[in-house]
């Protein structure tokens, strides 16, 4: 809450759409990153750029797939027919 609370006030009634918060913002190394409803490629571009830093300072861990059985077939059961109450009524 407290890295949101510079553009929450900031933000509104101003021509700011997009706001980028990374790890210096959280950090507390610099201030959050601004750009106007007409800046949405740079913005985007921003992003990409932090997106691929962070993935590559902090890869995924490779996950094993777990052995599973081969999918088995799904057997079609045949219908049964319907009883009839007893006492010989019609209803089902």
């Amino acid at each position: 809450e407290a890295l949101l609370l510079d553009p929450m006030y900031e933000c509104p009634g101003s021509s700011v759409r997009y706001v980028l918060i990374d790890e210096g913002v959280v950090k507390g190394e610099r201030a959050a990153h601004y750009w106007s409803r007409s800046e949405g490629a740079a913005f985007y571009s921003m992003l990409a750029a932090e997106e691929a830093r962070d993935a590559a300072e902090h890869p995924e861990p490779e996950t094993t797939e777990p052995e599973t059985e081969p999918p088995q077939p799904e057997v079609e059961t045949p219908a049964r027919p319907r009883r009839r109450a007893s006492g010989g009524s019609n209803f089902p």
